[in-house]
């Protein structure tokens, strides 16, 4: 029988740590992210950087304990008609921290959590956007439609969309 966690705990991927931190961070939390956003060039914009930490999901460390990473998810109305609230997920891991399988396994892990913490009334899905130019690559687009990802076409900026919505599992 496979080992089962408790939810919303710790999940080890290899060397890294990912540590669930939705609508639970501390100031320190969030300000050692900003500094690792503009530190690594994430984001440049510090008042943008202060305001976003406040959509974290998950913190990614390496085996010393160092951020190596974040996820985050912004409240937002969806695409199209509608427009109900959705999360919208991102996922920062620093350049020398992109391990195989890793940001897929946040993504992944981000949505499941964001399922289980969301009330039924709440927003009923996510979404990704495609701001990494890999994201376009046909086997990326491949590996999210397996997993679930509604491919939505481009938004305003020209960027691929995909939306999987909590009631899939």
């Amino acid at each position: 029988m496979p080992a089962t966690r408790a939810p919303d705990t710790e999940i080890l991927f290899n060397d890294y740590r990912l540590i669930p931190v939705f609508r639970s961070t501390t100031p320190e939390q969030r300000a050692e992210v900003v500094d690792f956003w503009l530190r690594e060039g994430a984001l440049k914009n510090r008042p943008i950087a202060e305001q976003r930490a406040f959509e974290l999901a998950y913190l990614i460390r390496d085996r010393q304990g160092m951020l190596a990473g974040v996820s985050t998810a912004q409240l937002a109305p969806a695409p199209g008609p509608d427009g109900q609230p959705a999360y919208f997920l991102r996922t920062f891991i620093r350049p020398a921290d992109r391990t195989p399988g890793l940001p897929q396994r946040v993504i992944r892990e981000t949505w499941q959590l964001l399922k289980r913490r969301t009330p039924p009334d709440g927003p009923q899905g996510a979404y990704l956007v495609g701001e990494n130019p890999k994201l376009k690559r046909p086997g990326m687009q491949e590996q999210l439609a397996r997993r679930g990802w509604d491919y939505l076409g481009l938004n305003a900026k020209g960027l691929p969309v995909w939306g999987k919505p909590f009631s899939r599992s």
